[in-house]
């Protein structure tokens, strides 16, 4: 039997975290729309075009990154 599955590892694009702030993540899913979208449920925002991540940390924060 063959199983599928995709993983993404994401670690926040910003470098100044707090050290209590998690600011990598791996997500799972059976298809590349499913992790992203598991992702972004998490609260990160993925800009895959520039393979970056953001965390939600940062994204409370008000460190949204510039278009």
């Amino acid at each position: 039997m063959i199983i599928g599955c995709y993983v993404l590892h994401v670690r926040c694009a910003f470098v100044n975290h707090n050290n209590l702030v998690s600011i990598q993540e791996e997500f799972t899913g059976e298809t590349a729309a499913q992790t992203y979208k598991s992702a972004r449920d998490a609260g990160w925002r993925l800009d895959l075009k520039h393979s970056a991540a953001f965390c939600p940390y940062c994204l409370k924060k008000g460190k949204e990154p510039k278009q």
